[in-house]
């Protein structure tokens, strides 16, 4: 594989992801975006263009991939939308930008990006295609299950435990030894003192149940 990245799709992310990878400490070059939204196939960001839909995977087969959509609206389709591209595992990049700090012991899954002022302790073990946003503090001994987001600013403290295809929120606060469920939510700036149950959604200081998510 050659050292540029394919980033998918034209979203807020990967703009963002394209971002880290042109400023100071960058990891990599980018090969262009994918999006499947034809309207997209004109624009560019930072100089970079849309080169067309998901058929330019196969075009350039040697070139890595970042995949990265979501958002706190759709962050449980994850999962659908990136195992729907149909690549290998080893297809996809590992990104960590020069200004995060990563601990040596540190377990990265594929297709995860950590972006500049991230800290990731001792012990942590970050899943395939997660998000660890510009600043977020994932600290010892936490894990963060595959396609979920950690937003810029969250602080999960030790030992913490989020399931797979969650959203935490930017500026959240996690307390030590915290277990998030899978397919939670965690609203920006909420403070959770106890277990988040899966498929909820949980805000405020401290943070409370307040629906279930969307199926």
């Amino acid at each position: 594989m050659s050292d540029d990245v394919l980033l998918f799709p034209f979203g807020g992310n990967a703009r963002e992801a394209l971002a880290c990878m042109l400023g100071p400490g960058a990891v990599a070059r980018p090969a262009g975006f994918v999006d499947d939204d034809p309207d997209t196939h004109e624009r560019e960001c930072c100089g970079v263009p849309v080169l067309g839909g998901r058929e330019w995977l196969s075009r350039m087969p040697y070139v890595r991939v970042l995949a990265v959509p979501g958002s706190p609206a759709t962050y449980r389709k994850r999962a659908d939308i990136i195992d729907g591209l149909g690549l290998a595992r080893g297809r996809f990049a590992t990104l960590v930008h020069a200004h995060a700090s990563v601990a040596r012991d540190v377990e990265l899954g594929v297709n995860t990006l950590v972006m500049p002022g991230a800290f990731v302790g001792p012990g942590a073990v970050v899943g395939d295609h997660c998000l660890i946003m510009a600043g977020a503090v994932v600290s010892h001994d936490t894990r963060v299950g595959a396609y979920s987001i950690v937003a810029a600013g969250a602080v999960l403290a030790g030992f913490v435990t989020v399931g797979r295809g969650c959203y935490l929120g930017a500026g959240c606060r996690l307390r030590e030894g915290v277990q998030v469920g899978d397919g939670a939510l965690v609203g920006m700036g909420a403070v959770v003192l106890a277990d988040v149950p899966p498929d909820e959604t949980w805000a405020g200081i401290p943070a409370r149940r307040l629906a279930e998510a969307d199926a």
